[in-house]
């Protein structure tokens, strides 16, 4: 990772004015309360865990361990939220040619897509397994207790198995966001959006699910290329391109600002086809 600029205030010290429409710099107490919370739940499942596999208790135990890995990985992708500015940009920008078009591609995070297929393993392992251990101890004793926790299983299996499905489906298919000569190319892993720089009206900073984001929006629809990139359909926001910088692991502001600035500018687009562009958010330099 390199800073942004090693000459402002020592290295990563040119970060750009946060846009007020982002809310807050910092997560709010709720945000961060609930981390604790998924925190000091990691050790809770831990012990029940170990406490069940001394009592020989396999299914507290099974459930315990599940619990456990679940709070673990909610846990470590709290972490992220709690950092919403960054002073260097992502290793990962690379400049690409694609369909002969030249530009600059930051390729999503993997960790999130990682962490919901875990997710959605655990949701399944555990629900076939408990679903199992009470079919096959028979319906007959606690009738209504047992028949009423086989139906939560089976919901909990059939959510896991739809996750999974989504998972596999965005993981099957290129995510990322593209800055090219031309225009705007962004990759959900549901949809491929395209929007030439001479349709693009307005560039927001916005705030989507508590967290910021950015929206571009066209001059006019029609001018939006879509293209369904998978066959779980994605319905609603596709009048526009909202962007979760936080995907990308770039300060929201400086990807904001760079959007901005080449959707402002069409005589320096031509740096997209090269490392200038690169060089140019190292500097911060996209607030003119």
């Amino acid at each position: 990772m390199k800073p942004l600029n090693e000459n402002l205030d020592g290295p990563g010290g040119n970060r750009l004015p946060w846009p007020s429409e982002f809310g807050s710099e910092r997560p709010s107490g709720k945000v961060i309360a609930g981390l604790v919370v998924i925190a000091l739940a990691v050790p809770l499942f831990a012990s029940t865990c170990w406490s069940a596999i001394q009592n020989h208790q396999w299914s507290v135990a099974f459930f315990g361990a599940a619990g456990t890995f679940g709070s673990l990985v909610f846990a470590v992708l709290g972490l992220s939220i709690l950092r919403r500015r960054r002073s260097r940009i992502p290793d990962a920008i690379r400049l690409e040619t694609i369909d002969a078009v030249p530009g600059q591609t930051i390729p999503a995070r993997k960790s999130t897509l990682i962490a919901l297929l875990c997710f959605a393993s655990v949701a399944v392992l555990v629900a076939a397994s408990r679903l199992i251990l009470l079919l096959g101890n028979g319906l007959s004793d606690h009738a209504g207790r047992n028949i009423f926790s086989s139906l939560t299983m089976i919901v909990l299996l059939l959510a896991g198995l739809w996750l999974l499905a989504v998972g596999v489906s965005v993981a099957s298919t290129p995510r990322g966001l593209r800055l090219t000569t031309e225009g705007l190319e962004f990759r959900n892993g549901f949809v491929h959006q395209r929007l030439p720089w001479s349709a693009v009206a307005v560039v927001r900073p916005v705030i989507v699910s508590r967290n910021p984001a950015i929206r571009v929006l066209p001059t006019d629809p029609s001018t939006l290329s879509l293209e369904f990139t998978s066959r779980l359909k994605q319905r609603t926001g596709l009048d526009c391109i909202v962007i979760p910088p936080s995907v990308y692991g770039i300060d929201p502001a400086l990807l904001y600002y760079t959007i901005d600035f080449y959707a402002r500018h069409p005589e320096s687009r031509s740096e997209l086809a090269s490392d200038a562009a690169v060089q140019r958010m190292r500097r911060g330099d996209v607030l003119g």
